[in-house]
């Protein structure tokens, strides 16, 4: 059977560091260990890679080994996911300041055919409806 590949997002690896117990950190850690046992095969993105690159020198320190130990691949961007991403933002799904979520997103989508795509006039995007990372 395939391992299931799932795209996690900075907030993802962020919850993992909060001190306080909460159900978003205890499943945010079930989650990542289940990725560091190759149960799933865990991804990241460069738009993480930046954020993360945004924390202070400790908190970086921190997500690069919760990154390592989860076992985490990065996911390159292409000229399909950017424009993808694009397209989000062109069509009013995700505001034009919030680019780094389209980012975020638009590595994760494949068709699973080339006519596996919403119709623009049905749901107003062109995108793919299947949720697949690139691997």
């Amino acid at each position: 059977m395939a391992v299931r590949k799932v795209y996690v997002e900075s907030s993802v690896l962020g919850v993992t560091l909060h001190p306080a117990p909460s159900p978003r950190r205890r499943a945010a850690r079930a989650l990542l260990r289940r990725m560091q046992q190759r149960e799933l095969e865990g991804y990241i993105s460069r738009v993480t890679l930046e954020e993360m690159e945004k924390a202070p020198t400790h908190t970086f320190l921190r997500l690069q080994r919760v990154v390592r130990q989860a076992r985490l691949k990065v996911v390159a961007a292409s000229d399909e996911s950017n424009a993808i991403a694009q397209l989000y933002i062109d069509g009013g799904i995700i505001p034009s300041n919030y680019d780094n979520d389209a980012r975020h997103i638009a590595p994760s989508h494949r068709p699973r055919r080339s006519d596996d795509r919403c119709e623009r006039g049905q749901h107003g995007t062109g995108l793919p409806t299947d949720r697949h990372l690139h691997a």
